[in-house]
């Protein structure tokens, strides 16, 4: 069967309205596991809606019976007319295709999510093409994303990228004047309910040329924010190393480390309420410049895995390998500038001629 993503997309946004109404139906059960995590989380009903979080109750058939019926399928008559007036046929489908629900070998349907914090995941017009899930019982794993779809694909999308692109509507911007990219749902929701807006996150895959384009086109600066851990340094190599490619013009790349032991979202809750957006600010205007990071890591991982006894051959090294990402007609006195000649010294030493020739032979 054909896939319809304009289908789809109504079967999406109307299980968003789903999750939403079972989350209000806990609200008037104040002691209830759900209730009790959006209290501990400090999650608004202000923030519950700006990011139209919901509830996937318990259970192994929440979402069918809701859809069939017009209350919830606000655009019930477009939907009746793409599905030829057999709605029940159509929605099996389009609730499989979407990954909202898995088929067995016998044919039957159980819904995916279930006794889990819902995150519904948009494009930048507002369109509901997945979901990830927060677990509030034991088990695993704690966060589950809705699989690859026709409508969603893992490499394309950026959580809060709709409320990065409401805001600065909102402010008659363009552009933003730098964009956070980290890891989690909720570093994006504690940050942006802080009075920053300028966040995303890469729900755990990593980061794309495609998601890299898309930011760039809203903003000249990104700043990586993965978490200190082994896999969030890596994270942050990784992401550094695919952006340099794309530094044409005044596109810039940083790297910001948190305070130890936090992340953006028990970092802004660690502060008071009333100094999370100052304290958060404090802390993004030491973020360091992408490219000394970068030429930093690859030259220790490099001095480690050549056993390089001099660390000024493999910073040469790593420059080499650097420049041989950049894009045509980098400008390289420009390069040169963005070196911190304090922590890698021996970049004082290279003048322009030589990095030029570093990049004619790469």
């Amino acid at each position: 069967m054909a896939i319809d993503r304009e289908a789809l997309t109504l079967v999406t946004g109307t299980v968003k309205d789903i999750y939403r109404y079972y989350l209000l139906s806990e609200s008037k059960q104040p002691d209830s596991a759900v209730m009790t995590y959006l209290k501990k989380r400090g999650l608004t009903a202000e923030t519950i809606k700006r990011f139209g979080i919901g509830y996937a109750p318990n259970g192994w058939q929440n979402l069918g019976k809701p859809l069939k019926s017009s209350v919830f399928l606000k655009n019930y008559q477009q939907y009746r007319d793409l599905a030829n007036g057999n709605i029940g046929a159509l929605l099996g489908g389009d609730l499989e295709a979407t990954g909202l629900m898995i088929a067995t070998d016998k044919g039957r349907r159980y819904d995916r999510f279930r006794e889990r914090l819902m995150f519904p995941i948009r494009n930048v017009n507002g369109d509901t093409l997945s979901f990830g899930g927060r677990l509030l019982g034991d088990g695993k794993p704690k966060y589950l994303n809705g699989p690859e779809t026709a409508l969603y694909r893992k490499n394309e999308v950026l959580y809060g990228m709709h409320e990065l692109t409401v805001a600065l509507d909102a402010e008659g911007a363009e552009k933003a004047p730098y964009i956070i990219v980290t890891e989690g749902y909720m570093d994006v929701i504690s940050v942006h309910s802080a009075g920053n807006p300028y966040i995303v996150a890469n729900c755990g895959t990593a980061i794309s040329a495609k998601q890299l384009d898309l930011l760039f086109s809203y903003s000249d600066e990104l700043i990586f924010a993965y978490d200190g851990d082994k896999a969030g340094s890596k994270a942050t190599l990784d992401a550094l190393q695919r952006a340099l490619p794309k530094l044409t013009g005044s596109r810039r790349i940083s790297a910001l480390s948190m305070p130890e032991g936090h992340d953006p979202d028990s970092f802004v809750h660690s502060l008071p309420h009333g100094q999370r957006k100052q304290g958060l600010e404090a802390v993004i205007d030491q973020r360091e410049n992408g490219l000394n990071v970068y030429l930093d890591m690859i030259t220790e991982q490099l001095a480690s895995e050549l056993g390089h006894d001099d660390p000024a051959e493999a910073f040469v090294v790593a420059l080499s390998d650097a420049i041989a990402m950049l894009p045509d007609g980098t400008e390289y006195q420009r390069l040169i500038n963005q070196i911190n000649a304090y922590s890698q010294p021996m970049a004082s030493e290279l003048s322009e001629d030589e990095i030029v020739s570093m990049a004619a032979n790469s």
